[in-house]
């Protein structure tokens, strides 16, 4: 069974790639199929995302929270928020994996000492990170309605591979192909495995 949902996969799935990012850079990718579709619903939070998306890949598959898909064909980018195995009968069909659409790209920046030609020290915004893709949701008042965990003062969440963010960064995102600073409310590395899901409103600092 699992070499036969293993053909079918191939046969009428889409090329992707696996692409892993830790430490700043990408690992060498990894190529298969996948059936791509929209997420099932599972009256959770995750309804509400637009741009929830599921993907069932071969089952020898190594794909974790956090890592890349990257469709082939046309460009497409999606983040894993999570997987499971699909089983048969003493044996692992095929992979699941829940995922968001990229649909944004984000830069974090950090306040660091930084030393002028004169040696005096003064606290300047540095990148710690850039062009990293993400999926980015707007914190609507239905969201907020049914997850107790977003504040008050979020206006965005965003999902993002791993990294570590501190509530004096800087976040900067495109919005209506604009650059957008965003100050950081809560960094959550708990809900999504090797992820953070940073809740954002507009930065009105210098």
């Amino acid at each position: 069974m699992s070499r036969a949902k293993t053909k079918f996969i191939r046969k009428y799935g889409t090329k992707v790639e696996i692409r892993k990012w830790a430490g700043g850079v990408y690992l060498p990718s990894i190529s298969t199929h996948a059936l791509l579709g929209r997420g099932s619903k599972t009256n959770s939070v995750m309804d509400l995302l637009e741009n929830q998306r599921e993907g069932i890949l071969p089952a020898d598959s190594t794909l974790d929270g956090g890592n890349y898909v990257h469709n082939v064909i046309n460009g497409e980018n999606f983040i894993v928020t999570g997987t499971l195995p699909e089983y048969g009968v003493n044996e692992t069909l095929s992979i699941v994996a829940n995922m968001l659409i990229c649909n944004n790209k984000l830069t974090a920046k950090g306040q660091r000492k930084v030393g002028d030609s004169r040696g005096n020290l003064k606290t300047e915004f540095v990148t710690i990170c850039s062009d990293i893709p993400c999926s980015v949701q707007d914190a609507s008042s239905e969201l907020k309605s049914v997850d107790a965990g977003l504040m008050p003062e979020t206006e965005y969440v965003i999902y993002a591979p791993y990294f570590l963010v501190m509530e004096t960064d800087k976040i900067e995102i495109i919005v209506n192909g604009k650059a957008l600073s965003l100050k950081v409310v809560y960094p959550d590395y708990v809900t999504f495995d090797n992820m953070v899901v940073i809740q954002v409103c507009r930065d009105i600092r210098e």
